[in-house]
């Protein structure tokens, strides 16, 4: 399992598994994309392997990552924060989807298939706006958010101002330079490759 991130650059959006790899500076994608470069440099003879790259994970089993923090900044009286205009869009894949994506991958992944060696973008085909996402997310499950929208330059000010702090005293950051590419960034990428090698037919986000 690899990441969508291994691809994250401003001039990324809707590309295809031929994008370079990112050379963003964050610890998570760098560890994402030596991780994935590893993985595919086994692929030989006495070893075959397929790396898939999702978007942000989503669906039953989920603790902690998104629907959960956000009900609890809810209950504390936060709203929900929206980064920049919300036009920028980003890819979610439903937790069903990645698990159909990995057995499809598995069942074919042999001697002499494309699928020896490759890596796959595998994502609900939907991206859409973080905030939006994370409103109909919280209004599914009952909850009705504020809304509160920071603009982009402001943005970037208080995320390089929380590392500071971070560095400084040690205090978990607020908000990230990293997080602020994912949010204000179109992020989002083609995958075509995987509904051809692997049969891969997502279910929307939105059934999701």
């Amino acid at each position: 399992t690899s990441s969508a991130a291994v691809a994250l650059e401003k001039d990324c959006a809707g590309g295809d598994e031929s994008l370079p790899y990112s050379t963003l500076p964050d610890l998570y994608t760098v560890t994402k994309v030596a991780a994935e470069q590893r993985v595919r440099a086994q692929n030989g003879e006495r070893m075959l392997t397929v790396s898939l790259r999702p978007g942000g994970i989503y669906g039953p089993g989920e603790r902690g990552q998104l629907l959960a923090p956000a009900i609890r900044m809810m209950r504390g009286g936060e709203p929900l924060t929206i980064l920049g205009d919300g036009l920028s869009r980003l890819d979610y894949t439903f937790i069903g989807n990645l698990v159909d994506a990995h057995l499809r991958a598995a069942e074919r992944l042999v001697h002499g298939s494309p699928v020896a060696g490759a890596a796959y973008f595998v994502m609900d085909g939907q991206p859409m706006n973080h905030g939006e996402f994370m409103r109909r997310q919280l209004e599914a499950a009952g909850a009705v958010p504020r809304i509160r929208h920071i603009p982009a330059k402001v943005a970037w000010a208080l995320a390089e101002l929380s590392e500071q702090a971070h560095l400084r005293f040690g205090r978990k950051p607020v908000l990230t330079r990293a997080q602020c590419r994912t949010c204000l960034y179109d992020f989002y990428f083609n995958i075509d490759a995987a509904r051809r090698d692997l049969g891969y037919v997502p279910i929307s986000t939105d059934e999701g």
